[in-house]
């Protein structure tokens, strides 16, 4: 089902693990069909205290990942610290916060 807003998909509380509970979550499908590289997921895998690539690897995946719902493209992206999956038709409003 293709959504038509912003949905949260990894919630803000989760703080510097928001990119691993994505991982651990979607991780493997991302790889599948959202043109996310299998590296960069498993590189968040890995503690973001110790793993030196962790923020590097998150920032590529937000940049790759492109996933086709009913031939409408989806994106992702961490805002004011949440997660949000949103439609390419979707215009963010200049005021709106999340």
């Amino acid at each position: 089902m293709s959504l038509t807003e912003p949905e949260l998909i990894v919630d803000s509380h989760h703080g510097v693990y928001v990119p691993q509970v994505w991982a651990q979550r979607y991780g493997s499908q991302a790889i599948e069909s959202a043109n996310v590289d299998e590296e960069d997921v498993n590189e968040i895998l890995g503690d973001p205290y110790e793993n030196e690539f962790y923020w590097e690897a998150w920032e590529q995946i937000l940049n790759d990942y492109c996933h086709e719902v009913d031939g409408i493209k989806h994106y992702i992206d961490q805002i004011e610290g949440a997660l949000f999956e949103y439609p390419e038709t979707y215009e963010f409003p200049e005021d709106e916060t999340f």
